[in-house]
């Protein structure tokens, strides 16, 4: 164990300063006053039952390094190792997945995309209602039944937006929904989640289109039945 103190390099550091040199409080060496202090402020941030940015570790570990500060004593910053791994562990397999999965893999929020489900699911009435009219009236020429093909792109879009919550459009436009923002949208700048993105934006537009003509066609060639004459 080595016999040199802190205190004791404090002491040499300030007595090798020159006085012509700045004060030993304006320099770059760390202090062992300073190290008190950051180590208290810590404490009070992160630790303490009434913290501001309580974090949310095992009791047991908090109990040690509060034992450790208050009681031996100790300001070193080997007190907060354990905490510390603790916490970059728990975001490296909770906090990081849940990140990707929240918005690398989606961009609407999950209000939004309860109102897309509400609105995708009268739109699909609509779709459906407007198909039938034109069915049950015996309507003709037939082409004209392809109108149905823009409420059921519509009703599909937004059903799947709410299922895969993700916006194909607001994708290619390079935006993201977000509480955090004043317009409720944040502009996408990682390439790697614009990549993942693009990706997942492009096989739900596939789905819809497939989906959407499916049914168009179903609605639009079936043969028409005039139920009042």
């Amino acid at each position: 164990m080595s016999k040199i103190k802190p205190e004791m390099v404090e002491t040499l550091i300030q007595y090798d300063l020159r006085k012509s040199d700045k004060p030993y409080e304006d320099t770059k060496y760390v202090s062992r006053t300073s190290l008190r202090k950051s180590s208290r402020n810590i404490m009070l941030t992160y630790f303490i039952q009434d913290a501001k940015k309580k974090l949310d570790i095992p009791q047991p570990m908090v109990d040690r390094v509060l034992h450790s500060l208050e009681v031996e004593g100790r300001d070193d910053p080997e007190v907060f190792d354990e905490a510390r791994e603790y916490v970059f562990k728990v975001m490296e397999h909770e906090a990081y997945p849940n990140f990707l999965r929240e918005r690398a893999m989606s961009n609407i929020s999950h209000r939004s995309a309860i109102i897309r489900l509400i609105l995708g699911l009268v739109c699909f009435l609509a779709a459906c209602w407007t198909g039938y009219s034109l069915i049950f009236t015996n309507h003709h020429p037939k082409k004209n039944r392809a109108v149905v093909t823009i409420p059921f792109f519509a009703a599909f879009y937004l059903l799947f937006n709410a299922f895969f919550k993700i916006d194909p459009f607001l994708c290619f436009l390079g935006y993201s929904e977000s509480k955090a923002a004043d317009g409720g949208l944040v502009p996408i700048r990682e390439p790697f989640v614009k990549k993942l993105l693009r990706r997942r934006s492009f096989f739900v537009l596939f789905i819809i289109c497939i989906v959407a003509a499916a049914f168009s066609c179903l609605f639009a060639l079936v043969p028409g039945t005039r139920l009042l004459r």
